[in-house]
């Protein structure tokens, strides 16, 4: 016969629960902030948002949400390229690899505009180090998971890193 946890344990438990369900926490070893999380949703599912970008924090070892700009409503294929130009300027101020999140408008065979929630995984080869590269490289891996109707993207030369060849891209998978 089983006995019922005390209250204590009972009580631990949760505690411990609710402490650790704020963050996921990756095989790469670094968490991911629940912002990032609430990110996901607001340009996939609610297109509150055009882009958002997330750096690792390597002080506390957590994906953290760094900028992200508003979407403009009923935006046409040139806006969202103006976006998309203004959102890679934002990442090359920030310095580095970083993940990307982007609602994307592009032209499908048919000639009608379709929007697709992107996610980019940048990491320039030239301008990162072993060890940090592995670090996103890692957490790119799990990030993926959290992606679920997104296409997923990985850039890691600034030529191959343009509005263009996503929409060629994109083009080329649709089902027409």
């Amino acid at each position: 016969m089983r006995t019922a946890p005390s209250l204590a344990t009972f009580l631990s438990q949760t505690l411990f629960w609710k402490l650790n369900s704020s963050v996921d926490i990756m095989a790469s070893g670094i968490k991911l902030d629940e912002s990032c999380k609430k990110m996901f949703s607001l340009v996939k599912d609610k297109h509150e948002h055009a882009w958002a970008i997330m750096k690792i924090d390597n002080d506390k070892e957590v994906v953290l949400m760094k900028q992200h700009g508003k979407l403009v409503s009923n935006t046409d294929l040139e806006e969202n390229e103006r976006l998309f130009e203004a959102m890679k300027g934002k990442v090359a101020e920030l310095d580095g690899p970083c993940y990307i999140l982007f609602d994307f408008v592009y032209q499908q065979k048919s000639g009608a505009t379709k929007d697709k929630p992107i996610y980019i995984y940048w990491c320039d080869d030239d301008c990162v180090g072993v060890k940090e590269k592995m670090k996103y490289a890692a957490t790119n891996s799990e990030l993926k998971k959290q992606c679920n109707g997104f296409e997923t993207f990985e850039f890691h030369d600034k030529d191959d890193f343009c509005f263009q060849k996503i929409s060629n891209e994109l083009k080329a998978k649709d089902r027409q």
